[in-house]
C-alpha cells in the first residue's frame, strides 16, 4: 500500500458580524495561503464567515453565540474525510471566531477526528464534549496500551476503533472575546497538550466591557500534588501579544487600516515559523503604528452603547496577576506587549492609555525606554 503524503489543513473561522467583505486578518491570511510548500507539501484550506451574518442572526449570533455550535461542527466536517495520520492542522479566528476557533482545537483535543464511515456522529462528539468526566481519547489510548482501561462504554470503544489522535500544530487568534455561558459554557478555549503551539493578539484599546477578552489561563489546584499540576508553556510555543488598536484594529475588519497590518504580520510569521507557506509577503508601513485608533466605545450602536455605559470606558487589565481561591490558582499564560506599542508612546506624545500606564506602573518602568517586545509579567526580559 502507498504511503500517504502528508499536507497541512488551515482552517480560518471569521469573527462576529464578518464576511469576505470586511477583509478581516482571517480572510486576509486565508487569501495568503499558498496551494503548496516549497517542498512540494499540499496546504488546503478551510474558510467560514462569522457568527452573526446574516439578518436575523447579527442579534442572536453576534450578543449570544447562537450558530457557534454549527460553525464548530462544520468546521470539524471537513476535516473527517480530509486529515490522515502525520497531517498538520492550522486553526485560526478572530474575535467570537476565535472562540469558535479554540473550542475546535478543544473537541480534537478531548476526541480525535473520527474516520470517514465511523457510527460515531458529530453531534455524539459534542454530547460527549459536554461531560467534563468524559475521558479524552489519549487517556484511553495510553490506558488501553497500559491495561488500566476498565469498564468502558460503547462510545470510548468506538473512539478506539475509529478515531485518530489530532495533534495541532498551531491555534491563531486575533482578539478572541464572548466567554459563553448557559448553553455553551463546555466548551473548551484553553491549553491542552496536543495544542502544540497558540498565539494570541490582543486590543489594548478596546473599552467596550461586552467585548471583553478571553485569555489563555491555566489552572493550578492548590489541594493536588505538584506532579498533577499542568507544566509551564514556554513562550516559544504560546504567547499572548498585547498591541495597539480596538478590537477590529488588532482583527482587521476597517477600510485601509494600517493598525491591523502589524498584528497580521506577528501571526503570519508565527505560522511561517511552523511551517505555513504563503503566496506573498506582507508589506511593512514605517506609519502603522502611528495609525488612526478607532473608538469602538463611542461608535457602537451610533454611539447608544456609550450612553447606556454613562459614557465610562471599561479598561483590559494588561499582565494582570494571578487569581486565587482557597482551591485554585489561575494565571494568564505568557503575556507580551508588542515593540510597535513603545514606539507608538515615544512617537505620539498623546498615547498613554490607562491600562498601558497602570502597567507600567505596576512594574516600575519607564514606557518611552522601553524599545521592542517585552514579557508583560518582566518588562526586562525582551521578546521576538
Amino acid at each position: 500500500m502507498d504511503e500517504i503524503e502528508s499536507k497541512r489543513l488551515c482552517l480560518f473561522i471569521d469573527g462576529t458580524w464578518n464576511t469576505i467583505d470586511n477583509n478581516t486578518n482571517v480572510w486576509r491570511m486565508y487569501s495568503l495561503c499558498a496551494a503548496k510548500d516549497d517542498a512540494g507539501k499540499r496546504q488546503l484550506v478551510y474558510y467560514t464567515k462569522g457568527v452573526g451574518t446574516s439578518v436575523g442572526a447579527k442579534l442572536s449570533g453576534g450578543l449570544f453565540g447562537y450558530g457557534i455550535e454549527e460553525i464548530i461542527a462544520e468546521a470539524y466536517e471537513w476535516l473527517i474525510p480530509r486529515y490522515n495520520s502525520g497531517d498538520e492542522i492550522f486553526i485560526f479566528g478572530f474575535s467570537r471566531g476565535a472562540y469558535a476557533a479554540r473550542s475546535l482545537a478543544g473537541l480534537i483535543a478531548k476526541s480525535g477526528i473520527v474516520r470517514p464511515g465511523s457510527p460515531i456522529g458529530v453531534g455524539e462528539l459534542f454530547k460527549r464534549y459536554k461531560s467534563p468526566e468524559a475521558r479524552t481519547l489519549y487517556r484511553l489510548i495510553d490506558q488501553d496500551r497500559t491495561g488500566t482501561l476498565g469498564e468502558t462504554s460503547i462510545l470510548e470503544r468506538w473512539l478506539l476503533k475509529y478515531s485518530l489522535p489530532a495533534p495541532i500544530r498551531m491555534v491563531g487568534v486575533w482578539d478572541t472575546v464572548g466567554a459563553l455561558v448557559g448553553p455553551y459554557s463546555y466548551l473548551e478555549t484553553g491549553l491542552r497538550k496536543p495544542v502544540e503551539n497558540a498565539y494570541h493578539a490582543l486590543a489594548i484599546d478596546e473599552h467596550r466591557d461586552t467585548f471583553r477578552p478571553t485569555l489563555y489561563t491555566q489552572n493550578f489546584h492548590l489541594d493536588r500534588p505538584a506532579a498533577e499540576q499542568p507544566g509551564p508553556r514556554d513562550i516559544s510555543s504560546v504567547e499572548q501579544r498585547w498591541f495597539v488598536g480596538a478590537h477590529a484594529n488588532v482583527g482587521g475588519g476597517y477600510n485601509s487600516d494600517l493598525l491591523a497590518q502589524i498584528p497580521l504580520r506577528w501571526l503570519k510569521r508565527k505560522a511561517e515559523a511552523h511551517g505555513m507557506k504563503f503566496s506573498s509577503e506582507l508589506d511593512a508601513h514605517d506609519e502603522s503604528c502611528e495609525a488612526k485608533i478607532t473608538d469602538s466605545f463611542k461608535q457602537m450602536l451610533f454611539g447608544l452603547y456609550a450612553l447606556v455605559k454613562l459614557g465610562k470606558p471599561y479598561y483590559r487589565k494588561i499582565g494582570d496577576e494571578a487569581v486565587v481561591t482557597p482551591k485554585l490558582r489561575t494565571v494568564t499564560v505568557n503575556e507580551t506587549i508588542d515593540g510597535s506599542v513603545f514606539e507608538r508612546v515615544r512617537r505620539c506624545g498623546d498615547y498613554a492609555p490607562l491600562n498601558l500606564t497602570d502597567w507600567a506602573n505596576r512594574r516600575g518602568v519607564a514606557l518611552k525606554a522601553i524599545t521592542g517586545a517585552v514579557r508583560a509579567d518582566d518588562p526586562g526580559v525582551a521578546v521576538d
